[in-house]
């Protein structure tokens, strides 16, 4: 579309730019500007250009028809630790779409950035983001679990596909602590040194990052569950937030971290979560996780796989080192910004039956009982 201007947002758009979110994004404006914009681009101690990563489309008459942005953070792409920028709040209004706008936002976006990553996307951005370049890296599991189930035949079902995935793992005894809005510190920082090496791709994940991430962020509260060994030294953590924008409540995990040398601490820490709420309304846990070890407990406890995300990354070769969909990598709901308040998913147990990918789901006695249940649905369509 001719007449279009892309560029770099300035200190005078700031007032046409929160009435473009208004526009674009309605009610939800008010979480977009100014607080959680000053976080994420400002106020983000990893800019150290002290650059506003923002960029707007203008129209002729100097209407912002367009936005998008990349929230700078460090990361570990095998030895090397390089600023990474995640793509995030990419949107133009409908009637400039299908012009190319969107990939001159995306392209000067990409430009700005040492290295470029997205992890949470629509198809549309993903696909323009592989024009531009980029490559598919690793991917990471979404598992859901439920801890309430109504009197449907549906939940009824689930609730059995989670018994029936669900094994005996025997775990520890950790001390642990849960605190809100918690302070991280060396402890946290020493950890994340110990386990950072088995990753060929991570974010930082020391105190600094923790900090700016979880207890600086606007609008949400996060709760961390600490475990220490006989020791008193910290093996493990565990940060989750309430979904409180939704009538139904899920705890939605962030982070899972701990020390591979003891490893049934991701079982106890699952586990301890799972006891702050038996009565409680929390009706379902969400985790993302991209480790095969960490994985494996989390299936044991009968955590059903939903979904499958791949982050999508473009840079220089010499940065990115041959990272590929096969490295190894630590990716979860606290990456990009993929868990964006308000804008928490609660699943329903019918969703989550038709998404079951684990394996063990997909045996003779369950495809046996979604046929039933097929059944069942579509005599209440014909005679309900």
């Amino acid at each position: 579309m001719e007449d279009v201007v892309v560029r770099p947002v300035e200190k005078k758009d700031l007032k046409n730019l929160e009435e473009f979110y208004y526009i674009a994004y309605g009610s939800r404006a008010k979480y977009k500007y100014p607080e959680r914009w000053n976080w994420h681009f400002r106020d983000n101690p990893f800019n150290s250009d002290n650059y506003v990563h923002v960029f707007i489309a203008l129209n002729r008459e100097g209407e912002i028809i367009g936005h998008t942005a990349s929230s700078t953070v460090l990361c570990k792409i095998y030895d090397k630790s390089l600023a990474l920028g995640w793509s995030v709040d990419t949107i133009l209004l409908q009637k400039y779409r299908g012009f190319g706008i969107g990939k001159s936002l995306q392209d000067i976006n990409q430009k700005h950035q040492k290295v470029f990553a997205s992890l949470a996307m629509s198809s549309i951005n993903k696909n323009i983001k592989f024009r531009l370049g980029a490559t598919e890296g690793p991917s990471t599991r979404v598992y859901i679990k439920f801890l309430k189930f109504d009197n449907s035949f549906t939940s009824y079902l689930l609730k059995n596909i989670q018994e029936t995935n669900k094994k005996k793992s025997f775990s520890k005894n950790f001390n642990y602590d849960i605190a809100e809005n918690k302070t991280f510190g060396d402890k946290e920082s020493f950890l994340w040194n110990k386990i950072r090496e088995r990753y060929y791709f991570a974010v930082e994940r020391n105190a600094d990052y923790l900090n700016w991430r979880y207890l600086k962020q606007p609008w949400v509260k996060h709760y961390t569950i600490t475990a220490f060994d006989e020791n008193n030294n910290l093996t493990g953590f565990l940060i989750y937030r309430i979904s409180e924008e939704n009538i139904d409540k899920a705890a939605i995990v962030l982070e899972l971290l701990g020390d591979f040398e003891n490893i049934s601490v991701f079982d106890f820490l699952l586990k301890t979560l799972e006891k702050e709420f038996q009565n409680s309304d929390i009706r379902q846990i969400q985790v993302a996780v991209s480790d095969s070890d960490v994985e494996d407990y989390i299936i044991k406890n009968g955590y059903i796989n939903v979904e499958e995300k791949n982050l999508v990354i473009s840079g220089d070769k010499d940065d990115l080192n041959g990272l590929s969909n096969r490295s190894s990598c630590m990716l979860t709901k606290g990456d990009q910004d993929w868990d964006q308040f308000p804008l928490a998913k609660v699943y329903s147990a019918y969703y989550v039956l038709q998404l079951c990918k684990n394996s063990s789901i997909n045996n003779y006695i369950l495809r046996f009982v979604r046929s039933v249940y097929n059944k069942y649905q579509k005599f209440l369509r014909l005679f309900g």
